[in-house]
């Protein structure tokens, strides 16, 4: 008897889990029912899992990680910051404040470069990619309230990077609630439109604050690039040649708490 090949662990394979558990409906699954396709899902579940819906991906026996089993285990460990050459993946936890002593986090992202590079990515947009990385990674001390808990990960294989940052602070759409200019929102979809908007940020309109994604897309333009952000009821996802040219769709799923940001790059 032939057993079935693995699915890959997509973002919509995550949210059909997802709206079954919050149904009800999920039944029992087999081990190794999934298997790693790339970061975001499995980092976004670690997000999820926070609210008992689903397990974490340590515990997640339906989910195969494959080479990104050592960050997992890392993960599980509680380490402060691991990466890993040899399979070109790596992850560094948050302060809750931005440190002084940025050793570390230069170390990470020296070795995220490094790792895109090692892959095909050229030098410059190696560099760009990681920079804007650095911006993601940044408003999560700006703007979540709860910086200890963020998380930033790469992983690069064949002509492909991804990066994603997460966060367990409070979200997109408290967040420029807290804001006069924006204590009006009501939908988490609208504020993560807004979100992408230049000068749009917790600090209001007409301050230097929230062109943090411009540099996300520069890095990204005529490249094929993937991203997802998720915060609250929904998703806001950009997939294309061009992201600064292709509309931004939103989609509800499963409440999360928090934020995470998924970016992927293929030449």
């Amino acid at each position: 008897m032939n057993l079935p090949e693995p699915a890959p662990f997509t973002f919509a394979a995550l949210d059909g889990l997802c709206f079954a558990a919050a149904r009800d409906r999920l039944k029992p699954l087999a081990d190794g029912a999934f298997r790693l396709h790339a970061l975001g899902p499995v980092l976004e579940l670690a997000r999820l899992s926070t609210s008992g819906l689903l397990p974490p991906p340590s515990r997640a026996n339906w989910l195969a990680l494959d080479d990104a089993a050592g960050l997992g285990n890392a993960l599980g460990e509680g380490r402060t910051i691991w990466t890993c050459r040899e399979r070109h993946l790596g992850f560094l936890r948050m302060r809750p404040i931005q440190p002084d002593d940025e050793t570390e986090e230069n170390t990470f992202k020296l070795e995220a470069q490094r790792a895109a590079h090692t892959v095909g990515f050229p030098r410059k947009l190696a560099a760009q990619l990681v920079g804007a990385f650095e911006e993601i990674q940044g408003n999560v001390y700006d703007h979540s309230g709860a910086s200890g808990s963020g998380l930033a990960a790469y992983r690069a294989t064949a002509r492909r990077f991804e990066f994603v940052v997460s966060d367990g602070g409070r979200g997109v759409l408290p967040s420029l609630q807290s804001c006069a200019d924006y204590a009006h929102l009501t939908d988490h979809a609208e504020a993560l439109r807004l979100m992408l908007m230049d000068g749009v940020s917790r600090y209001g309109k007409g301050t230097s604050h929230g062109a943090g994604f411009r540099p996300l897309f520069g890095g990204l333009a005529n490249r094929k690039g993937e991203l997802r952000f998720r915060s609250g009821d929904h998703a806001l996802t950009i997939d294309g040649v061009n992201p600064g040219t292709i509309p931004a769709k939103t989609a509800e799923k499963v409440l999360i708490s928090g934020f995470v940001a998924s970016v992927v790059c293929a030449l």
